[in-house]
């Protein structure tokens, strides 16, 4: 399948491109050579890439690859907290500084949450469950849970976490609106992840910038 330069600059720069779709672009670029992933080691279809388009995958997306890899065939990232941190951190951008380890970013969390949700097993162990909860309302200092953090940690939306989220979708019409009461300031950062995350979705990719602080 003849590739536009658009789809190959995908491969090639870093990006925050949902990985099912760079997977997708790399399967079609590299059709005619009897590799594919995730069946194949990620090094090995670069390899082949390198030799059919004189081009090298940038390390980013071969990080990303071996991430999505690593959910779609393999039981680590759902029972070992530094597994899926690992992982939930390279899902979206393809970075990780294993020189100073540090939790996802709430983007990264959310949206690579949602990757896991929607492609992988999303049957976390109690390990990697803790971790979640601890990152999310420790670190980042949630009270109250995004639908893509309940879903992964397969817990229902009820009480205030409902209100919250409810309110959440005024914030989402007007993101100007200034919040006043803590439940508004929970709300409005719900709401920021949401139109994040509805971006993704709808255009399969979110910019850099919005990944990690």
């Amino acid at each position: 399948m003849a590739l536009s330069k658009d789809l190959i600059e995908k491969l090639v720069e870093p990006s925050g491109a949902d990985p099912r779709m760079i997977a997708w672009i790399l399967n079609s670029a590299l059709a005619s050579f009897g590799v594919r992933f995730p069946e194949d080691d990620v090094e090995v279809l670069a390899v082949f890439f390198e030799k059919a388009y004189k081009r090298k995958l940038h390390d980013s997306v071969k990080t990303k690859l071996n991430a999505y890899r690593a959910i779609l065939t393999s039981d680590l990232p759902y029972e070992h907290w530094h597994v899926f941190e690992k992982v939930v951190c390279s899902l979206v951008d393809g970075f990780v500084d294993v020189e100073h380890v540090q939790p996802p970013s709430d983007v990264e969390l959310v949206i690579g949450g949602y990757v896991i949700v929607r492609d992988g097993k999303a049957n976390l162990g109690r390990e990697v469950k803790q971790y979640v909860k601890t990152v999310w309302h420790k670190h980042h200092g949630y009270s109250v849970l995004h639908p893509v953090i309940a879903q992964l940690l397969k817990e229902k939306i009820v009480g205030k976490h409902r209100i919250v989220n409810e309110l959440a979708k005024r914030f989402e019409q007007d993101p100007s609106i200034e919040p006043k009461t803590e439940e508004e300031s929970q709300a409005a950062r719900l709401a920021r992840l949401n139109i994040l995350l509805d971006h993704f979705v709808r255009e399969g990719e979110i910019p850099l910038s919005f990944v990690s602080p």
